[in-house]
């Protein structure tokens, strides 16, 4: 198995966790800030699963954007497949852990109200550039808005060719 940079850049707002194959790989608190994780992974399966809190109860979102030997190969939006999302209710203690089957769990929805938009302005302006755009789940009363959703629990699930 060969050996490859993975370097995942992030934000939520509020808070998140994050862990990668089922290990424990950082945490945020600001969402005004990118933060980044640099890890060595081999070729594979893998999954990224992030916690996202919206702490404040207002405004909810998740943005990133992941490279692999320093190309983008994924952004977060609407239009991938293997970003998956489950929320509000607590999701299974096990959840994070790699062989953990999401099958059931819904895709992540585009955060598209323009007060929200106003809201993030250009705060995370390296991930907007690389075509990333704020995300969260759909709430069955909700439209889009990404406004006052609590909790979520992403996955993205990729594989890395030698």
């Amino acid at each position: 198995n060969i050996e490859h940079d993975l370097e995942l850049k992030y934000t939520v707002d509020d808070a998140s966790t994050v862990w990668i194959n089922g290990e424990f790989s950082g945490s945020s608190d600001n969402w005004r800030k990118t933060f980044t994780i640099k890890k060595k992974v081999k070729s594979g399966c893998h999954v990224i699963a992030i916690k996202g809190d919206d702490v404040m109860r207002v405004v909810s979102g998740l943005i990133a954007s992941l490279k692999i030997d320093g190309k983008i190969v994924w952004v977060s939006g609407p239009d991938n497949n293997f970003l998956k999302v489950f929320g509000p209710a607590d999701a299974p203690s096990n959840w994070h852990q790699f062989h953990f089957n999401d099958s059931l769990w819904g895709r992540a929805q585009k955060c598209s109200d323009r007060t929200i938009e106003r809201h993030w302005g250009d705060s995370n302006s390296e991930l907007l550039s690389e075509g990333a755009t704020w995300v969260w789940y759909l709430s069955e009363n909700q439209t889009s808005t990404c406004g006052g959703l609590q909790q979520a629990f992403f996955r993205i699930s990729f594989t890395i060719s030698n």
